[in-house]
């Protein structure tokens, strides 16, 4: 596990999820606002998630699916995820969460730092995803990482491009985890993963 500082100096501990990881996501994505829930999956869901969007959420495999989380004191504080699609595998549909308490820490930049490190190594050229036009903390998110957002409707569509050889803010602050980042072992709709849900960002 990677100690993290967030801004208020505060540490939390960065590694890869885990299959063993259901319960702790369970718990996680209950303790969330009914805000945060909507923000991330579009809809109002329920403090129990129904059990094949958390079995989607759990299978990671280290290689299509590849999750991230926070934790600090056996709680899960934040998740991020990327999921390859089959069609493109250097393309992929990336998501973070961070729990309401940490919001404004830097937790979803930092989740999602690791995240593009982990993907550059596999191969991944691109992160794809979409958030509410309304989510005003996931969009400054985005662009600190420098994405190119496009409005449509009440949704705003997202790509992030890892390897395009431009040095973007995101890249050099980044580069000293990239470094660290060794081994680290999700989303529009993949219809592969049973239950999966859209692709968003969600907040920080």
């Amino acid at each position: 596990m990677l100690p993290m500082p967030l801004r208020d100096g505060t540490y939390v501990a960065v590694r890869p999820q885990t299959r063993e990881d259901r319960p702790l996501l369970a718990d996680f994505f209950a303790d969330l606002s009914p805000l945060s829930r909507y923000q991330r999956f579009f809809t109002g869901m329920p403090p129990k998630l129904p059990t094949r969007m958390l079995d989607a959420l759990s299978d990671v495999d280290g290689r299509r699916h590849v999750g991230i989380v926070a934790v600090r004191d056996d709680r899960i504080l934040g998740a991020a995820r990327y999921l390859r699609r089959a069609e493109t595998p250097t393309v992929a549909d990336v998501a973070f969460t961070v729990a309401d308490e940490l919001h404004g820490r830097g937790l979803g930049g930092l989740l999602m730092r690791e995240l593009q490190a982990h993907a550059r190594r596999r191969g991944i050229t691109r992160f794809v995803f979409d958030m509410l036009a309304t989510n005003d903390a996931a969009h400054a998110v985005a662009l600190s990482l420098g994405a190119g957002l496009r409005r449509s409707g009440t949704t705003v569509e997202g790509v992030i491009y890892i390897d395009s050889g431009a040095d973007t803010p995101s890249r050099s602050s980044a580069r000293a985890m990239v470094r660290r980042v060794a081994t680290h072992r999700p989303s529009r709709n993949d219809s592969s993963c049973s239950g999966s849900t859209p692709t968003t960002l969600q907040s920080r």
